[in-house]
């Protein structure tokens, strides 16, 4: 099995959107300027980005059915403190929205009031492009 380079951070975001075309956000941790964030985590040593967004998806919707966009992103980042970080985008929809407290839904109209940056950018090419139809299906690599 290929081992990823030391200096490589493996991390997965989920872009989790119920029947409304409404987006999930969580508090990230460690906090960030921004309040809102996509739910993420990093992926262990030996797990692959898929396993690590399902894991992800189960405790954030628990047993709610979840269905897997047919686009996938994915960013390789700068060098951040010698390490650069590789971020694999997945999108899960869901018709039954979980009643979890920790996070908030919101329109994608309204991303830009609580994401910044890259991590707008990111997000909303990736929804609108999935759910407008333009974006092909397989992975699309983000620059």
């Amino acid at each position: 099995m290929d081992l990823p380079a030391p200096r490589l951070r493996r991390l997965v975001r989920l872009i989790a959107i119920d029947s409304d075309e409404l987006i999930a956000l969580v508090h990230p941790t460690p906090p960030r300027p921004q309040a809102w964030a996509l739910p993420e985590r990093e992926v262990p040593l030996h797990g692959s980005y898929a396993r690590t967004a399902s894991s992800l998806a189960l405790d954030l919707m628990g047993a709610s059915k979840i269905r897997w966009g047919t686009v996938t992103g994915r960013r390789l980042g700068n060098r951040d403190a010698g390490r650069r970080t590789e971020v694999h985008y997945f999108i899960a929809r869901t018709d039954f929205p979980p009643t979890n407290r920790s996070l908030m839904w919101i329109s994608r109209l309204h991303l830009n009031s609580h994401l910044t940056g890259q991590l707008l950018q990111d997000t909303s090419n990736l929804t609108d492009g999935y759910l407008d139809g333009w974006l092909p299906d397989g992975p699309i690599t983000l620059e």
